[in-house]
Parts: C-alpha cells; sequence; structure tokens
C-alpha cells in the first residue's frame, strides 16, 4: 500500500517521484483568500486500498475533483469507509464532492478492481457557498422557473449549502445531504412584548433547522445594529441554544443589517455570544450601483473593507465565523440601479474584493440574497462566480473573460437624464413627446438606492413621455453601438401610466409598448413585453394609498449580426395598431442594453 501525503506528486511509471515538497512552513498553495490547494496528484496508478492524506488547515469546507479519464475502470475515494467519490471509467470529466470537515489530518483511501491510470486528484479548501432560496420562484415567470432539476444542471454544482423551506422541499433534501452538503432552514426572531431568554431559545430550537436530522441548522432574519429592547432575551436565548447543540453539527446563522454590530454594547454582546456557541454572522452588504467606476471602486471599499477593519478589531478571528451576504436582488431594478453599468460585473467585483483584499482573508462563506428577486441568468452568473473564485481560486474578474465592462457602451443617456440627446424623436403630433422630471419617481419605481432619503439625487427620477395618437406612433431610437456578431443581448425598458403615477393610483394594467432592435435576430424565447411589476414603496411626494405603484417590464433578447444595430422604442402595439388607449400618457425609462450569459 502507497500512502500519497498533502504535497505534490507527479507519477513517472512505474515509479512513483516526489516533486517539489512544500516546507513546513509552507505546506500547500494558497490561491486566494477563500482557496487553499492542499493536495494535487496528477497522473498516477493506485493500487486497490492505497492512502491519501491531506491536512484541513482549519475547520471549513474541502472540495475534491477525482479526473480518471476514460480509463474504464471503476475508481471510488472513501473517506471514513464511506465511498465519498466513484468514477466509472468512462467519463471523461472530473468528479467533485465538497465536505465539512474539522481541522487536522484526513485519510481517504482508494478502491478499485484494476490499476486505472489516474489524470488527477485535487484537494481545496473552499468557503461555504449558500443558494438562497429553495424552493423559490422568481417575481414574475418570465425570469425564469428554479425548479431543483433546473438548479442541479446550472446552479448548484458549485454551492455546498442551501438555505429553504424544508417543509416544502420534499426528496430534495435527502438527495442534497446525502451528497455531503448542508441544507439549513429559514426563520425569524422572536418578538413577542414578554420574550425573555427561555421563550427565544424554544422558538428557535423549534425549528426544524435543529429538529429534523437531516439539516444543519438554522438562519434567521434579522438582527440591526442598534439597540432593542428584546436584545437581552435574544443574547439569552442564544446562549441557551448554544449549550444545547454544541456538538451536533448545526448551527445559528444570525443575519445583521443596519448599522456595524460593532457599534452598541448589546450588539456586541450578541456577537460574541454567538461567536462562543460556534455560531455564525451572516453580515449583509447590498452593493447598489454606483454612476462611475471609480465612485464604485471607492463605494465598495466602505462597505466592505473599511466596516470590516472594524469588525476584526472588535471581534478578532471574526472572519472565521462570518458569512458575507451579497445583493443578488436586481431585477426590480431593486440594486441594479443604473442602466449603463453592467450588474453582472459589479457582482464580480464584489467576489474579487472578497478573494484577494487582506481583510478577508478565511472568510468563513458567500450568500446572496436571494433568489426571488433575480432572474436565471444572474443565478447562473453567481454560480460561475462561486465555481471562479471559491473552488479555482482566481484572483482575476471572470468578466474579462468575456470582454465585459463595467460601464455598458452599447447606448447612451439610457435614463433620459440629459432630457433627449442622443436619442432620435420621431413625435406622433405637435408635444407628443418630451422629457419630464419627478421628483422621488425613482424610489416608487423600486431602485433600491432611493429609499429613505439616501441618497436624495436626481438619477432615476428623469423620463421620456409619450401621448398616444390616433393617426401614428410617437417613435425614438438610437443607433446601439460596439456589438460582437454571434453574441447575445438583452435589451430592457420601463414604463409607467404617467396620470397613475402622478394621481397615486395603484392600477395593474399592461401598456401597449413596442421595443424593437432593427438588424439582429431578435430571440423570442429569451423575450417578454407588457409584464406587470409592482413597486414595492411610496413616497410623501408621490403617495398611493389604495395599493402599490404599477409598472411594465419589456424585455427583447436578440443575438447581434453586425456590430451596430438600432433600437426602437413605440407606444403603438405593433406599426399598424395603437393596441391601447388613444390618449394615454406613459413614462418610460431605464433602457439598459447589456450582453447576456450564455454558459
Amino acid at each position: 500500500m502507497h500512502t500519497l501525503k498533502s504535497t505534490r506528486f507527479i507519477l513517472i511509471f512505474p515509479i512513483l517521484v516526489l516533486m517539489a515538497p512544500f516546507s513546513d512552513a509552507d505546506p500547500a498553495k494558497r490561491l486566494n483568500n477563500l482557496v487553499t490547494e492542499l493536495l494535487r496528484i496528477e497522473s498516477f496508478t493506485p493500487e486497490n486500498g492505497d492512502e491519501i492524506r491531506f491536512t484541513n488547515p482549519r475547520t471549513g469546507w474541502i472540495y475534491m475533483a477525482l479526473n480518471a479519464g476514460d480509463t474504464d475502470t471503476p475508481v471510488d475515494i472513501l473517506l471514513q469507509e464511506k465511498t465519498i467519490l466513484q468514477s466509472d471509467g468512462q467519463s471523461a470529466e472530473p468528479m467533485e464532492t465538497m465536505r465539512l470537515l474539522p481541522e487536522g489530518e484526513h485519510r481517504l483511501t482508494v478502491r478499485s478492481k484494476g490499476k486505472p491510470r489516474i489524470k488527477s486528484f485535487i484537494v481545496r479548501t473552499m468557503p461555504e457557498t449558500h443558494y438562497v432560496r429553495f424552493p423559490q420562484e422568481p417575481r414574475f415567470p418570465e425570469l425564469g422557473e428554479f425548479s431543483w432539476p433546473w438548479l442541479k444542471k446550472h446552479v448548484l454544482s458549485s454551492v455546498n449549502t442551501v438555505v429553504g423551506f424544508p417543509e416544502k422541499s420534499g426528496e430534495a433534501i435527502d438527495e442534497w445531504t446525502g451528497s455531503g452538503r448542508k441544507f439549513i432552514s429559514y426563520g425569524s426572531l422572536p418578538h413577542d412584548k414578554d420574550l425573555n431568554g427561555t421563550a427565544a431559545f424554544e422558538y428557535w430550537y423549534k425549528n426544524p433547522g435543529f429538529q429534523d436530522p437531516r439539516l444543519s441548522g438554522l438562519i434567521a432574519d434579522e438582527f440591526q445594529g442598534r439597540q432593542h429592547p428584546l436584545y437581552p432575551a435574544w443574547i439569552e436565548g442564544m446562549r441557551l441554544l448554544g449549550e444545547k447543540v454544541r456538538g451536533t453539527g448545526r448551527a445559528f446563522y444570525a443575519y445583521c443589517g443596519g448599522p456595524g454590530m460593532y457599534s452598541r454594547p448589546e450588539t456586541r454582546q450578541l456577537v460574541r455570544t454567538v461567536f462562543d456557541a460556534g455560531f455564525y454572522m451572516a453580515w449583509e452588504r447590498y452593493h447598489h450601483e454606483m454612476p462611475t467606476l471609480a465612485e464604485a471602486e471607492t463605494f465598495m471599499d466602505g462597505l466592505l473593507g473599511k466596516e470590516m477593519a472594524k469588525w476584526r478589531a472588535t471581534f478578532p478571528g471574526c472572519e472565521k465565523h462570518i458569512v458575507l451576504v451579497l445583493g443578488i436582488f436586481a431585477t426590480g431594478p431593486d440594486l441594479d440601479v443604473q442602466p449603463e453599468v453592467n450588474y453582472k460585473v459589479w457582482m464580480d467585483m464584489q467576489m474579487q474584493y472578497l478573494a484577494t483584499h487582506p481583510l478577508f482573508d478565511g472568510l468563513f462563506g458567500i450568500h446572496w440574497w436571494y433568489s426571488g428577486a433575480a432572474s436565471e441568468e444572474l443565478l447562473r452568473w453567481e454560480s460561475a462566480l462561486y465555481r471562479h473564485y471559491c473552488i479555482e481560486g482566481a484572483t482575476e474578474r471572470l468578466s474579462s473573460r468575456y470582454g465585459w465592462t463595467y460601464m455598458l457602451p452599447h447606448i447612451q443617456n439610457p435614463d433620459f437624464f440629459h432630457e433627449l440627446e442622443e436619442w432620435q424623436p420621431e413625435p406622433a403630433s405637435a408635444d407628443s413627446i418630451k422629457a419630464g422630471y419627478l421628483e422621488r419617481y425613482a424610489q416608487i419605481q423600486n431602485r433600491y438606492w432611493h429609499r429613505g432619503s439616501y441618497p436624495d439625487e436626481p438619477a432615476g427620477n428623469t423620463y421620456l413621455w409619450t401621448k398616444r395618437q390616433a393617426e401614428r406612433p410617437n417613435i425614438v431610437s438610437q443607433q446601439i453601438k460596439q456589438l460582437v456578431p454571434g453574441n447575445v443581448y438583452t435589451v430592457q425598458l420601463i414604463t409607467a401610466d404617467y396620470q397613475d403615477i402622478i394621481h397615486g393610483r395603484s392600477e395593474k394594467k399592461q401598456h401597449a409598448v413596442s421595443l424593437v432592435v432593427d438588424g439582429a435576430e431578435t430571440i423570442p424565447q429569451g423575450s417578454y413585453y407588457s409584464i406587470p411589476v409592482s413597486g414595492s414603496s411610496s413616497h410623501p411626494q408621490l403617495p398611493f394609498e389604495n395599493g402599490p405603484a404599477w409598472f411594465n417590464h419589456h424585455r427583447v433578447m436578440f443575438k447581434a449580426t453586425g456590430e451596430t444595430a438600432r433600437l426602437v422604442v413605440s407606444d403603438w402595439a405593433s406599426p399598424n395598431n395603437p393596441g391601447g388607449e388613444i390618449g394615454q400618457e406613459l413614462m418610460y425609462n431605464y433602457v439598459q442594453l447589456q450582453p447576456y450569459y450564455v454558459e
């Protein structure tokens, strides 16, 4: 029997030769803040019963990949006498697994009936990667169908922890946890007026996350960084929970938002209680886009780097018990506030920051909130980012491979901030097209950065206005630039009924609007029109007393056939059919044209 230890080997047949051994001070290859390669064995022929050893430097997730190639000989890798990797000897694709393992040495056993020639076997550390939530469907069906089979095919290969609702998840839990990965229950905080520590403990402990033997705990929404009269009960309940579940492998994840939890005495005590119990803080850091790349980088550094420095100063070693919660809610528009910015690049920048900034070295986990306000494209991109940074250990931006940039170059003035500059208007009659401005419009349109009073600036409050005529449509158009022939793009638009908005009428309706890309190949299955979407809030300057404000979302997916095309927007449903009420006044903005992520 051979014993292969945590180092690098290359087999020069028929002798196993040790190549470039690591010293005790440098036992592994650090790839980025999140990933360390503990073992790589290439081109070797193991015997049945051979043992592979590696050392996990901390309690945390381990990624393993076996590439047995097409050897025609099945190979199994066992951990503690249980098969964790299995190759049938036929597939050319690597077999992967993830396991949450304690700190220290671990031994794997190779099982094979022959002497297969293995291409490679890799062991790496990785962070906890969350998918949130299951089951969960998107804001409207046209954004995708997030079924378990679809998630397995497109998203979950780079995920080791699913957050969701166990009572609705059925056999998916058995399948998922049977693969060695975690399912944690989604829950809340108790807010009873007379709450005490025992009641808080019982509220959490009765959750399926701690009662269902298949589950690994509970994530609860949410603590705030300000004093609260219930903090004493929550703290005591957390202490009791920690005592109860210690050693079971189950944990509590505490969502936290608002001011830093380091800033008040009671919030500091809560965090220390969470850490003392071996639990985790799920720290929310939601980044809306900024108008320029320079502003975005400064904003990200303040929201992530400077805040993490305060956490680490207050709670030394806290990175080992923090799950960083980023925002993937970007279809409302929510965090995707700037139509001239590529949100996928913005996501990439945040992941790169976590993977490379020294303050996040050793971060326990990453979590994107949440699938219900995402699209199928963003969920697939989330998975790609997890693989790029959390498994492959990359440091360069993934979006650079596709030639994507933070600022979208294809159209100009997409929010009509500069009135009709760059647009060619074709009014149906005098004064039937004009640019407008409405204070707080962006807030009721559900742009995340306009919630409350921060920031109070005009971006998103500007719009194009048309009044539908009977004789012919109102049209605005603009040349699209810098397309790559053969690549797929989407262009989207948000509309509203002007009279409904200014009078605070909550009326769900569809708007007769045409959105066309001339000179490109439309992809019908990726396009949708006139989808009613409600805003989440109103404002005293724009009150909606009988319900939310309503908008329509429109999108065209197309394949570029040249480097340029023409975008045409009309207030008729088609060239020969108004399709809507004559005299209706519509508002248009958020014209976003961007590359589409194709796997």
